[in-house]
């Protein structure tokens, strides 16, 4: 039905009118699974840059399209819009939208430029402008359609990351960056399920479970643009959600050259500020893999509210979750 309601989608230098065929398949739609809570929310169409690529007349078809969904909605589920082009900010933009979507492959195995190749080649650097832009934009914003660029049978990055290292870095940092919601790999059938990498989830959502979401004041974490690990997360002043990821452990350089995955060799201290003032917080390593947690420790923020999380000798694929200590009553 997807591609059926694609190809019926637009009408040949009429943009923005909407096809009236397609609008009565939209409104079935609608009417057939608007209630269904599992839906978060409804996008127009995939893509729509690729198909109409003339953007000033892509740009008014999708926004009249998101006018028109927000309008015969009688559930009133949230909008969202697709768009593969790096301009997509204009899209993202309109006030219909609700959720912004990001999206990137990995280009490594296809006869992309090889600028675009290079800046592939770091699975949480590759979107760290696009995840900028986006809070810019003010908007929830969630990490979707990501993976190898390739076709379903032969796809060089999909047949040599056999772990799922790729899967595993997206779907973390597309939540630790401030997403709400993990990487949305594309390849759920010839990839995830043929290789049984169904269990990269789990880890997620045991880890994330420990922290306490009605907490307003959590607030993604900047990542660090310098040092040997780069520090991902979510924290408040009484609890965080962190992720310390050696900057050398990418993609790349494990499947793509086959190096060893790094760990630091010496403790690695990463400062942290904005913590209750002195007060001890229970810290709790916790596999990514997982979900499973180590031996916790408690360690005191200073006067100023600052916490220095000293990251053993040895660590990869481990998050921690920071706890204030509450005294006993």
């Amino acid at each position: 039905m997807a591609h059926y309601l694609r190809r019926r989608a637009l009408l040949p230098l009429q943009a923005p009118a909407l096809n009236p065929a397609w609008l009565r398949s939209l409104a079935y739609c609608l009417a057939r699974w608007g209630a269904d809570d599992t839906i978060l929310a409804w996008e127009p169409m995939n893509e729509i840059d690729m198909l109409q690529p003339i953007r000033e007349r892509a740009l008014p078809w999708a926004q009249a399209a998101l006018a028109w969904l927000k309008r015969e909605d009688q559930d009133h589920r949230l909008l969202t819009l697709s768009w593969a082009g790096e301009d997509w900010g204009r899209a993202m933009a309109f006030p219909e939208v609700d959720i912004a979507q990001v999206r990137g492959y990995v280009f490594e195995w296809t006869e992309a430029d090889w600028r675009l190749q290079e800046r592939t080649r770091d699975a949480l650097a590759m979107f760290a402008d696009p995840f900028e832009q986006a809070v810019k934009l003010g908007k929830p914003w969630i990490l979707a359609e990501v993976g190898y660029q390739g076709p379903e049978k032969g796809n060089r990055g999909n047949e040599l990351d056999s772990s799922g290292l790729l899967l595993r870095q997206t779907l973390w940092s597309g939540f630790l960056l401030g997403g709400c919601g993990g990487g949305m790999n594309w390849w759920w059938d010839v990839y995830l399920d043929q290789r049984k990498l169904w269990g990269a989830y789990q880890g997620l959502a045991a880890c994330t479970a420990r922290i306490d979401w009605k907490d307003r004041e959590l607030t993604p974490l900047v990542p660090n643009r310098g040092g040997p690990m780069r520090l991902l997360g979510w924290i408040s002043p009484r609890q965080a959600l962190l992720w310390p990821s050696h900057v050398n452990d990418t993609w790349y350089a494990h499947v793509g050259q086959g190096k060893a995955r790094p760990s630091p060799i010496a403790p690695v201290s990463a400062g942290l500020a904005g913590f209750v003032k002195s007060t001890s917080f229970r810290i709790t390593p916790l596999d990514m893999t997982s979900g499973a947690a180590g031996k916790p420790w408690e360690q005191a923020s200073d006067a100023q509210g600052r916490l220095a999380l000293v990251i053993p000798p040895g660590t990869i694929d481990t998050v921690y979750v920071l706890e204030q200590v509450k005294p006993n009553p």
